[in-house]
């Protein structure tokens, strides 16, 4: 019983504060204590990382002057941070500024002093200011993933027609309570992500592989590139570098950090069910699933259920939404409500084959959804499909050689009832049958392209890519033999195997892909 509290406890600590991927990071730093208490001065940035799960190379004085094998070494990291305390004067000799700009992998710069014209030429301007005590950040775009789940504020709050884009970024409390900016909001052929409250100064900004920084800077993005101002500035014997950020801060960085990691930002629809009473949503793991391979994961349950403006704004700014198991369909369909929801651009994955129906959203013609199919085996209708990249698929008899090798245990049998629902038919329409489970004639995978209606005569249409991928258990009830209470199984809990969780990340991977630009005849 008490290992059993200690498993509840512990996942709904890592719900509440999130998961993030685990990466290699290195952080370029100094051994510089300027205020002589023994620490270097930004190590709490250090520990919030290692806090954080990522593996951390933190080599003090390693990285001033640069050779093949640390080039070798930056560019086999996942991150790079250059932590504010560094010396920009240090890392610019010679070529050095374009070894440091043509290294692949993501950088994430915390110094303003090297964005500058004659340093790492990110910025065309001279200038950083060494005496700004802002403390609030203005969100230039309020959309972008590093404010994704930060609670913006009206400058007024009293004024309803304020816009709610400032975020409290510094604890001036720290250090000097100062932090150092880059003295423009010109990015050149970058974009200003946020800026200073009350002065014209960049505060966040990011360039896009590569890009030349700015016109005629000769220097080029050699991977994806963020400035992200943080850590005090010095004044006489202050620390410099100390990691200055709010809890709103961090979590900003946090995202950043993750965005920068190819993380994509995923709006899960889900209910606040905890059918089994263990005190842990039904659909956890697929949420702690998410956040483990890095994502941004927006958890609002119940939230969808009626549509207007703003939320399918919402909707179309994700990169992915992932409907769980965990919905209840009958709860999607009001009025115009599935024309709504089936014509959002962004791409959405649908993991409860009751929505699929024809008296649903009208994927697929059939009004008729399994919840009695104990099917552990898919049979891969299109072996070659990216989604079964890198999963083995067997043959039923390996002593036969004329056995179709396409099959995987997709489902485990042990995640609370067994049984997935399937929706009871082969035929999408104008989709396309990627998977259906073994022996059963039912669609298990499947797919739309943008534009298509989803079968003659639907009425509906896909406005971004679709995909059906049925997963997360359906509930039954029973009676516990020791109490003879009726209880429910888990509904909609993730019941995938290893082979099975591949073939969703891939599918994830699969939806995120940039949707294919029209064919070009070729000249005659």
């Amino acid at each position: 019983m008490f290992k059993r509290f200690v498993l509840i406890l512990t996942a709904l600590l890592l719900l509440q504060v999130g998961i993030v991927q685990a990466a290699e990071i290195i952080v370029i730093t100094e051994n510089v204590d300027v205020d002589l208490d023994r620490v270097e001065d930004d190590q709490e940035l250090i520990d919030w990382l290692i806090a954080e799960g990522h593996s951390v190379d933190v080599r003090r004085n390693n990285w001033m002057i640069l050779n093949a094998q640390k080039i070798a070494d930056l560019n086999a990291a996942d991150l790079i941070i250059v932590s504010r305390l560094t010396n920009s004067g240090i890392y610019d000799y010679g070529n050095e500024p374009t070894q440091w700009n043509s290294v692949k992998t993501p950088l994430l710069l915390m110094n303003a002093y090297f964005a500058r014209n004659n340093r790492w030429s990110w910025v065309d301007s001279r200038t950083v200011t060494n005496d700004t005590p802002d403390i609030f950040a203005e969100a230039v775009d309020p959309n972008h993933p590093v404010f994704r789940g930060i609670t913006l504020m009206a400058l007024d709050e009293t004024d309803p027609n304020d816009p709610a884009n400032i975020v409290h970024v510094i604890d001036p409390l720290v250090g000097t309570g100062i932090t150092s900016f880059i003295d423009t909001t010109d990015m050149g052929n970058g974009r200003l992500i946020a800026k200073t409250l009350w002065l014209n100064m960049a505060w966040i900004a990011e360039w896009d592989s590569g890009v030349e920084f700015y016109e005629g800077a000769g220097q080029f993005a050699g991977g994806k590139r963020m400035l992200f101002c943080a850590g005090t500035q010095e004044i006489g014997d202050t620390p410099q570098g100390e990691f200055n950020l709010t809890a709103k801060g961090r979590q900003m960085l946090r995202k950043a950090i993750s965005y920068l990691l190819g993380g994509a930002n995923i709006i899960l629809v889900t209910q606040d069910k905890d059918l089994n009473e263990d005190g842990i949503r039904d659909d956890h793991n697929l949420e702690t699933f998410l956040l483990s391979e890095g994502h941004f994961v927006d958890v609002r349950p119940y939230y969808w259920r009626e549509l207007d403006p703003d939320k399918i704004a919402k909707l179309d700014a994700a990169d992915l939404v992932i409907f769980s198991r965990l919905t209840n369909s009958a709860f999607y369909d009001d009025g115009d409500e599935p024309t709504l929801w089936n014509s959002l651009t962004t791409p959405l994955l649908q993991m409860n084959a009751y929505f699929a129906r024809r008296n649903r959203w009208e994927w697929v013609i059939s009004n008729t959804a399994t919840n009695d199919t104990a099917s552990v085996y898919l049979e891969a209708v299109e072996p070659d499909h990216p989604i079964f990249r890198h999963v083995p698929l067997i043959a039923l008899d390996p002593e036969n050689p004329d056995d179709s090798v396409n099959f995987v245990p997709m489902i485990d049998p042990n995640v609370a009832s067994g049984i997935t629902s399937f929706i009871d038919t082969t035929n999408m329409g104008y989709g396309r049958l990627i998977a259906k489970p073994l022996t059963f004639e039912m669609g298990w995978i499947a797919e739309w392209d943008v534009g298509v209606e989803f079968f003659e005569g639907a009425g509906q249409y896909a406005g971004g890519r679709r995909m059906l991928f049925c997963a997360g258990t359906q509930e039954i009830q029973f009676v516990d033999p020791e109490t003879q209470k009726v209880m429910t199984t888990a509904y909609g809990e993730l019941n995938l195997t290893a082979e099975g969780l591949q073939i969703f990340r891939n599918a994830i991977a699969y939806l995120l892909l940039p949707e294919p630009g029209p064919e070009v005849e070729p000249e005659p």
